[in-house]
């Protein structure tokens, strides 16, 4: 079956991947530092929600790049975009009224769900209701318990892998080295922190 948001899903998929590594790499450090802030409580909060986040974004990579090709699962994706889209606005409204809000960022933060939304959208037109061969919930469990077999056999890991590597090697291409720099932003927040003690 011709699956038109084949390419949207896989390479959102991928990203999502990326980025998920990359964020859980970033809340260690920041839960590194608001521990050693003693951030206590509110810290802990915040952690724990970006790590639901981030691990929601790694469920959606995989399922994007494991169906992207599959139209008759093409609801379980558009589930998953939709629950990404609607956290990312849901984000933007608690850092609206939390005066940090800045629209960039809303935007940067919405990019990849649309992307992967507008894939899933694509295949789902073309399955029809996109609900064949049983409900979502049936659907999403053989998805998460594909999602594990895959993630099991390492098939999703390397694909993975290949895509940080490749993502890493343009960060350096583009604007130096990623490590160094988020380093830096650790050396400089631990100077700030220590400076107020």
């Amino acid at each position: 079956m011709n699956a038109p948001g084949k390419g949207l899903l896989k390479v959102s998929g991928i990203l999502m991947i990326v980025f998920a590594g990359l964020g859980l790499i970033g809340a260690m450090i920041i839960g590194g530092i608001a521990a050693g802030a003693g951030a206590g409580a509110l810290g802990f909060v915040l952690v724990v929600a970006v790590l639901l986040g981030i691990a929601l974004n790694l469920i959606a990579g995989i399922l994007g790049i494991k169906y992207c090709d599959k139209p008759e699962k093409a609801q379980v994706c558009f589930i998953m975009g939709v629950v990404l889209v609607a956290l990312e606005v849901i984000s933007a409204v608690s850092t609206l009224f939390g005066g940090t809000f800045v629209w960039y960022n809303v935007v940067i933060g919405l990019v990849l769900p649309i992307i992967y939304l507008l894939g899933a959208l694509k295949n789902k037109e073309v399955s029809g209701t996109g609900v064949q061969g049983g409900s979502v919930i049936e659907q999403a469990k053989d998805a998460l318990g594909d999602a594990r077999a895959d993630i099991a056999s390492g098939a999703i890991v390397d694909e993975a892998k290949g895509a940080a590597t490749d993502a890493v090697a343009g960060a350096k291409e583009i604007g130096g080295n990623v490590v160094d720099a988020g380093k830096e932003a650790v050396e400089k927040v631990t100077d700030m922190v220590e400076g107020k003690k």
